[in-house]
């Protein structure tokens, strides 16, 4: 019985790569018969880039101009978070669970500090 179950696992993995070569193999004969005149065939865009479909006069874009101007002063607001965890000399686990809105005691962040390091005082003094 693992026979069969081994050579069923093979097949299944071999599938993707099956695939792949039929639908190169489709893709070169469509292209063969296009080049031949039987038919038309465009294939498909393989790039990375952004492929312009219709070209259109900048007056005519419906661009909002206020909504972008908002994402741009929300993202340098977070990179500018970023950039003070990476400067900051306060807790780093507070400074954390600040950004994403949790509110921390200081005595709670004292506890952790404990329970991760050991130690019996923080900031010279006792840990509740």
């Amino acid at each position: 019985m693992a026979g069969k179950a081994s050579r069923a696992v093979s097949i299944w993995r071999t599938w993707p790569a099956i695939l792949t070569s039929l639908a190169e193999q489709l893709r070169r004969g469509l292209s063969a018969l296009h080049q031949a005149g039987k038919l038309g065939y465009a294939a498909p865009f393989r790039g990375r880039g952004l492929r312009v479909l219709q070209r259109v006069p900048v007056t005519r874009l419906e661009v909002n101009y206020s909504a972008v101007e908002r994402r741009g002063q929300f993202e340098r607001r977070q990179l500018r978070k970023m950039v003070d965890y990476a400067y900051s000399r306060s807790c780093l686990r507070r400074f954390i669970l600040e950004y994403f809105g949790e509110s921390v005691s200081h005595s709670a962040v004292r506890k952790l500090f404990k329970l991760q390091n050991g130690f019996e005082q923080w900031n010279g003094q006792t840990a509740e």
